[in-house]
């Protein structure tokens, strides 16, 4: 006769290790904290492919959602951005109307040259909003450098109005070229800032979530 026996194995479920900047935030009890960590995990595993873009929205939101008091002014790097929906005023002029064309397209096609964070490119992304003037830089692969800038006028704490005059483009080390812009118009709403953290929704339909850059 055959001796027979049977097992019984029990599978434990494994979840993923959280990161440690969640711990933190479980540790200080701190829901404000906590939602700021998921947010930024989130946009993490965004750039991964494990989580998608509507879910990053949901943590933004989330986090929108609180209350905050910070300086929007200072220097800025974007960590993520998306455009949610194209809008349009009824009194665009010509230029304005392209303008917003443009940037949408931009916005889809290479969304780095538009401050977006979704595409392959080794890129750096930084805002400086300081005493009425906004300057954006941003950096491909150390090659091409593109700097649009122009002028921020507060509206109160939270949003300001957005005109760009100017345009320079860099290719690797040769002279930058200037290129006079016909002063597109925009605004930007903070959403949520902090002393490290910033979100913002642009008039043309855009989330943009930076990071703040020490002195």
């Amino acid at each position: 006769h055959l001796k027979t026996s049977s097992a019984f194995i029990l599978h434990k479920k494994i979840y993923p290790r959280r990161s440690s900047i969640v711990n933190e935030a479980i540790r200080k009890s701190d829901e404000r904290a906590l939602l700021k960590a998921r947010l930024l995990e989130t946009i993490v595993q965004n750039r991964r492919g494990n989580v998608r873009i509507s879910d990053v929205l949901t943590a933004a939101e989330a986090l929108e959602a609180q209350s905050s008091q910070g300086e929007v002014t200072g220097r800025w790097s974007l960590i993520f951005s998306t455009l949610l929906s194209g809008r349009a005023d009824a009194d665009d002029n010509i230029f304005q109307a392209a303008s917003n064309r443009i940037y949408e397209t931009l916005f889809r096609v290479a969304p780095v040259f538009a401050g977006g964070s979704e595409s392959g490119f080794k890129a750096r992304n930084e805002q400086l909003i300081q005493d009425g003037l906004v300057d954006n830089l941003v950096n491909i692969n150390d090659a091409l450098s593109i700097r649009v800038s122009g002028s921020a006028k507060e509206q109160d704490v939270a949003s300001f109005d957005i005109t760009f005059d100017k345009c320079q483009v860099a290719l690797f080390d040769f002279p930058s070229i200037t290129i006079p812009l016909p002063r597109p118009r925009g605004k930007i709403i903070t959403t949520y800032v902090d002393d490290n953290l910033r979100l913002s929704r642009g008039s043309r339909g855009g989330l943009f979530i930076l990071k703040r850059i020490k002195s």
